[in-house]
């Protein structure tokens, strides 16, 4: 539809990239709640009606292109795919962009360079086949996720990366968590096999950091999921050491390991839990992302936190993914013996391993909204 062209034009200009809408959804109204105000969870279902925000449809011109847009096809599932398009607009995530840059480096053994990083900063075809026309230089990702970004605003929420090392799983959250500032935080050294963090403390410490430069005084609010909320609970704590104050630590089904006897997973369980995503452990973002994976369990695993007094959120998975059969009976994941009387715990449907996949989404956003006081029309 020629309008959904226009309409991305006038946001392009107007808004940060991250913050133009992926999809447009035509409505007569907003759907309602019996109080009068806007069933949010009711416009979440509304995604499968939506029309893609999509430039016209443009083929490549090159076989470098035809390229790309085969195994975007492939991986995506979608057809047909524009020079233009946006891998994460037409529904691509972290874990299929790493299995896309290895079929990249498949499919163009000479150029080895390109990383999980150019395609997040060069999310199209077009992108990518300039990068690979002039051969990329090595880049890490950037520290700092800008998710959301509101002007003027004094709160900002800082969510640290699970297990994987990458934060734009939270890019979801994009648009639900009003008069918030968000910052996703990647691992700067995500797949660095020399150099990697030794304990989820320098880990923390060096986080805080780039916390810091966008905010030097609290309120700070911190947050993660899986892993990402392991480090947040120590950035928190560090934080508070220092002389600052934290408002508030979300837990997004995050595990205190050292409450139990665990040991870290074997190497081949992580390769077969890439194989069962499709990723290719052999290949160099697969061996990248099975490091990352198998660093941060051991830092995890390693992690004896102190005792923090102050505020913290978990939020559980209902259903125990197979990982943690025998410890998800602990209905605080093993926090209670560090947060004391101010832990409050909110079971939410799900695995964990699901937590912000669609069918679980509402429920999160609507307990992120409720602890961070956001007003009830959710």
């Amino acid at each position: 539809m020629p309008w959904i062209r226009l309409l991305n034009v006038y946001l392009a200009n107007k808004l940060p990239e991250y913050m133009v809408p992926s999809r447009f959804v035509l409505l007569d109204a907003f759907p309602l709640m019996a109080n009068g105000k806007i069933d949010q969870k009711a416009l979440l279902k509304l995604r499968d009606t939506s029309l893609t925000n999509s430039f016209e449809y443009t083929i490549p011109r090159n076989y470098i292109g035809f390229e790309l847009t085969r195994i975007w096809e492939k991986l995506l599932k979608v057809s047909p795919i524009g020079i233009h398009d946006n891998f994460f607009r037409l529904g691509g995530h972290s874990l299929l962009a790493i299995r896309m840059v290895a079929e990249i480096q498949k499919a163009f053994p000479g150029n080895q360079s390109i990383n999980i990083t150019h395609v997040f900063k060069q999310p199209t075809i077009a992108g990518l086949t300039k990068l690979l026309t002039t051969q990329p230089t090595v880049s890490q990702p950037d520290l700092l996720l800008p998710i959301q970004i509101i002007n003027g605003s004094q709160k900002s929420l800082f969510l640290v990366h699970p297990g994987e090392g990458l934060a734009f799983t939270y890019k979801v959250l994009s648009g639900y968590l009003e008069n918030y500032t968000i910052y996703g935080i990647n691992n700067p050294r995500f797949g660095d096999l020399t150099n990697p963090f030794k304990s989820v403390q320098e880990m923390a410490s060096s986080y805080i950091e780039s916390v810091f430069s966008v905010q030097k005084e609290g309120p700070y609010y911190l947050g993660g999921w899986s892993f990402g909320g392991v480090v947040a609970f120590e950035m928190a704590r560090q934080i508070k050491e220092r002389g600052h104050h934290v408002d508030l630590v979300i837990l997004i089904d995050s595990y205190n390991f050292s409450a139990f006897s665990l040991q870290t997973a074997k190497s081949e369980e992580i390769e077969y839990f890439l194989s069962e995503q499709g990723l290719d452990p052999t290949t160099e973002e697969g061996k990248k992302l099975q490091f990352e994976l198998e660093n941060n369990g051991k830092l995890s695993i390693n992690y004896c936190p102190k005792v923090y007094e102050g505020r913290v959120i978990l939020f559980k998975a209902k259903n125990p993914d197979p990982q943690f059969l025998n410890i998800s009976v602990d209905l605080q994941n093993g926090w209670k013996v560090c947060t004391g009387s101010k832990l409050e715990v909110y079971t939410l449907p799900g695995r964990h391993a699901d937590m912000f996949e669609q069918q679980n989404l509402g429920n999160l956003l609507e307990g992120i909204r409720k602890v961070l006081n956001i007003e009830e029309n959710f």
